[in-house]
């Protein structure tokens, strides 16, 4: 694999470079969002070769049940476990891993709160409860996702599913991990790729990090885009393409 980052262990990981300016917040001032330090980068016309555009992020569901065999997928930063219950839902599964800290609030819109920060791990747990193919991880990627790097293929996944946290190396960090454990034909998708300019405390760097993911690794390209409500679009990469089948 062709990256910037270093092996630590057995693993590839992306070690911040020196002199990285921290965020250009100016939380302070009303419209004034922060700032990222990290420059999109333009993806090739050779990467976007053949993609094809999806209503929204649920299509890919369709996509998948399409493929009409039992499928191992992950989703990282599941929250509520309100998307992953669409992959239950709509998909046959071998195995579906749920990863995320869960120590956040409910932060869905009119979900009536139906959890709080302290509670947001039982609520996950008592949701999945009658699915035994959902296995759920409480903790944070970086730690998690080496555990799943497999000596045998038939244990990677089919399909990668990355929202969690949105700074640039953890997004890059999990896109790194994410092709390890991914099988030669499967997708990541990459949820809210988007700067979110109206975000005044956080900037998005999931674009800068998919942008420079692609820019090194140019065996990756972009299989589909998904639009979305509120400019977060989703954005599917993969090393494998129909034309090439």
């Amino acid at each position: 694999m062709k990256h910037n980052a270093k092996k630590v262990g057995d693993v590839w990981r992306l070690v911040p470079p020196e002199g990285v300016k921290e965020y250009l917040c100016q939380c302070d001032k009303i419209g004034m969002p922060a700032v990222s330090p990290y420059n999109i980068l333009e993806i090739s016309e050779e990467q976007v070769s053949g993609a094809k555009i999806l209503t929204n992020r649920y299509s890919i569901i369709n996509v998948l049940a399409g493929m009409d065999k039992e499928l191992r997928v992950m989703e990282v930063g599941t929250a509520a476990g309100d998307y992953a219950q669409c992959l239950v839902d709509g998909l046959k599964l071998n195995k579906l891993v749920l990863i995320d800290t869960f120590d956040n609030p409910d932060m869905m819109p009119n979900s009536e709160n139906r959890y709080d920060a302290n509670n947001n791990y039982s609520f996950v747990c008592e949701r999945f409860k009658n699915n035994p193919e959902v296995e759920i991880r409480k903790g944070k990627s970086e730690t998690l996702l080496p555990e799943y790097i497999p000596s045998d293929a038939v244990d990677k996944f089919d399909f990668i599913y990355l929202d969690s946290d949105h700074s640039f190396h953890n997004v890059y960090n999990e896109l790194l991990y994410a092709s390890q454990i991914l099988k030669p034909d499967g997708v990541i998708g990459i949820d809210d790729f988007s700067t979110a300019p109206d975000d005044p405390i956080h900037p998005y760097e999931v674009m800068q990090a998919v942008t420079t993911f692609l820019q090194v690794n140019k065996d990756w390209k972009v299989k589909f885009f998904a639009f979305g409500t509120e400019s977060l679009q989703n954005i599917y990469i993969s090393r494998f393409f129909d034309s090439e089948d």
